[in-house]
C-alpha cells in the first residue's frame, strides 16, 4: 500500500484514524466482558454488544480503506495533471522549434543570396572567410541548439516523455548543453512507470545542479536499445574533489545544504525494489554517470 502512496503525509492521516478507533473498539469489548461479569449480563446480552462492537469496528475499517482508495484516485489524478502540464510544455517546445525551422529555411534563402556576389565577384578568399565566419556558425546554432529534443519522440511512455523533457527544457533554459540520444522506440519497460520516473527525476535534478556548478556545463541523456536489455545513461559535468558514491547514497550526506540529501538515498529505497535492475556509476575527468541497466522482462 506504501508503494501506491506519493505522500507519506496522507498515509500517516489515515494511520492515525484507523489505529486509534481499532484501539477503541478493542477496548470496549474488552469492558463489555468485564462490565458483563460484574453486572450479571446474561450471555446473549454480551454477545449482542460484542457483535456490535465487531460491527462498528468492520464500518471503521471499510471507511478507513474507503479513504486510502480515495486519496490514492485524488493521487493519480494529481499525477495526470502534473503530466498534462509536462506534456504540454513539451508539445510548446516542439511548437516553437517548428517556428524556428521555418525561421530557418526563410533565413536560409536570404544567406544564399548573399553569397552570389562573392561567387559572381570571383572574390573566393572573401566567401571562403564569410562562410566560416557567419554561414557555418549560424548553421551549428540550430543544429546543436534547436533540435536536441528531436529524439525524445522515440520515447513512447507518456509519463516518461513528459518529466523528462520538462528536466531537459530546463537545463537548456538555465544554460547547459544538452545532448540526447535516443534512437530506438521505446513502449514499455520491465519497471512501475511511476518509479522509474521518480528515479530518473532525482537522477537529472542531481545532474543538472551538479552541471550548473561546473565549468563546462554540460549533460547528457541516453536510452540504448539492446536485444534483451535497455541502458538508460544520465551524465553531467561536475566541479570539485571526486566523492566516493557510497557516501551520496547515505541519508545524512549532501553537498546541497541541509534537508537536501534525501535525493540519492531515495533513490536507492528505489532500487532495491527492483532486484533485477543493474545500476552502475561512474566519476572520471569531472563527468559523472549513473546507469541503469533493465532487463525486457
Amino acid at each position: 500500500m506504501k508503494k501506491k502512496f506519493q505522500s507519506v503525509l496522507e498515509l500517516n492521516e489515515v494511520l492515525k484514524l484507523v489505529f486509534p478507533t481499532l484501539f477503541i473498539c478493542l477496548l470496549i469489548v474488552l469492558l463489555n466482558f468485564i462490565a458483563g461479569e460484574k453486572l450479571g449480563y446474561t450471555d446473549p446480552i454480551v454477545y449482542f454488544n460484542f457483535f456490535l462492537v465487531i460491527c462498528c469496528t468492520l464500518w471503521t475499517l471499510f471507511s478507513a480503506f474507503h479513504s486510502v482508495k480515495t486519496l490514492i484516485a485524488v493521487e493519480k489524478q494529481k499525477k495526470k495533471e502534473k503530466l498534462y502540464e509536462t506534456l504540454q510544455q513539451y508539445t510548446e517546445k516542439i511548437e516553437d522549434m517548428n517556428l524556428e525551422l521555418r525561421t530557418f529555411k526563410h533565413d536560409y534563402a536570404n544567406i544564399m543570396l548573399s553569397m552570389t556576389e562573392y561567387f559572381e565577384m570571383k572574390q573566393f578568399d572573401k566567401l571562403e572567410a564569410y562562410f566560416y565566419d557567419k554561414v557555418l556558425p549560424f548553421g551549428r546554432q540550430y543544429t546543436s541548439e534547436t533540435y536536441r529534443l528531436g529524439t525524445l519522440s522515440n520515447l513512447k511512455i507518456p509519463e516518461l516523455k513528459g518529466m523528462i523533457s520538462a528536466k531537459l527544457i530546463y537545463a537548456h533554459e538555465m544554460g547547459l548543453f544538452v545532448s540526447i540520444e535516443i534512437l530506438d522506440p521505446l513502449e514499455q519497460i520491465s519497471m512501475e512507470t511511476l518509479d522509474l520516473a521518480r528515479l530518473l527525476g532525482i537522477y537529472l535534478d542531481n545532474a543538472v545542479e551538479a552541471a550548473l556548478q561546473s565549468e563546462s556545463r554540460q549533460i547528457w541523456f541516453a536510452i540504448v536499445t539492446f536485444p534483451n536489455t535497455i541502458v538508460i545513461s544520465v551524465k553531467n559535468t561536475y566541479s570539485g574533489d571526486e566523492i566516493p558514491y557510497s557516501q551520496l547514497k547515505g541519508p545524512a550526506f549532501s553537498t546541497k545544504g541541509a534537508l537536501r540529501g534525501l535525493g540519492l538515498y531515495n533513490a536507492e529505497k528505489i532500487l532495491s525494489q527492483y532486484p533485477h535492475v543493474l545500476h552502475q556509476t561512474a566519476m572520471k575527468d569531472h563527468i559523472f554517470e549513473q546507469r541503469l541497466t533493465i532487463p525486457f522482462s
